[in-house]
């Protein structure tokens, strides 16, 4: 449920929320017609006694955030990283590794939640999750998903989402990327404003390449190119004001 704002102050409440549907709009309990949500935030009735259009507040959100390339850097509580973004950029990064075998390879995510002065507190409990499984070659897009927990967040938190790697029984490794070099496949939201991390089940999308050249397998994480395709991205990523 949004509230309803007029001359700056509640006065009233609206149902749903989804950009573009229609339902019933509400003034101090009162119906005063249809709505539709013509933009995250205006509420346009079209009938009743009070016809007009209303500033509200959206408080839930479930977004599509993209894995966006090193071509933009962000530093927000003290880190300084790739941009988990709501739209994507137009041109692709990867990160890599290589590694003697030919055993099938792993990638995943972990996620933490960071503070305005630097602290993490991790919310996949230490290993990856969402994680897909290839044998070699490969090239395309996988997909896996990851029941994320309702967590309590402050205004100033960030989300933090890290891409890992391994070959066969080897361990994880966070990937450095080959383009924006002294970076690795981590990701950071913007400072969310959100009282909590809903619970919801992630969709992990990750663009992967894995090729072998006879003595060492090659494997990428590929993002941030929406154009051509070579993009990873995380769907029902969802939160609350």
């Amino acid at each position: 449920m949004g509230h309803v704002y007029l001359a700056g102050r509640v006065v009233g409440t609206f149902e749903p929320q989804t950009k573009g549907s229609t339902g019933k709009a509400y003034i101090k309990d009162i119906e005063v017609g249809e709505y539709t949500l013509e933009e995250s935030g205006i509420v346009v009735v079209e009938g009743g006694s009070d016809v007009g259009s209303y500033v509200t507040e959206q408080t839930k959100f479930n977004e599509v955030r993209f894995m966006r390339n090193g071509g933009e850097v962000r530093k927000v509580n003290d880190l300084e990283t790739h941009v988990l973004g709501t739209t994507e950029t137009q041109a692709h990064e990867e990160g890599q590794f290589y590694i003697e075998g030919t055993d099938p390879v792993k990638f995943g995510i972990r996620v933490w939640k960071r503070d305005k002065n630097g602290n993490e507190t991790e919310i996949t409990n230490g290993t990856p999750v969402a994680v897909v499984y290839k044998e070699i070659p490969f090239e395309g897009k996988q997909f896996a998903t990851w029941d994320c927990p309702e967590v309590p967040l402050e205004p100033t938190d960030t989300i933090v989402v890290r891409c890992y790697a391994k070959i066969g029984a080897d361990p994880y490794i966070l990937l450095p990327c080959v383009v924006k070099v002294g970076f690795y496949t981590e990701w950071q939201s913007e400072q969310l404003s959100a009282k909590k991390l809903n619970s919801a089940k992630w969709v992990v999308t990750y663009q992967t390449l894995v090729v072998q050249d006879g003595v060492y397998t090659y494997s990428y994480l590929i993002f941030g190119d929406q154009i051509g395709g070579y993009e990873s991205f995380i769907e029902n990523f969802s939160w609350e004001r």
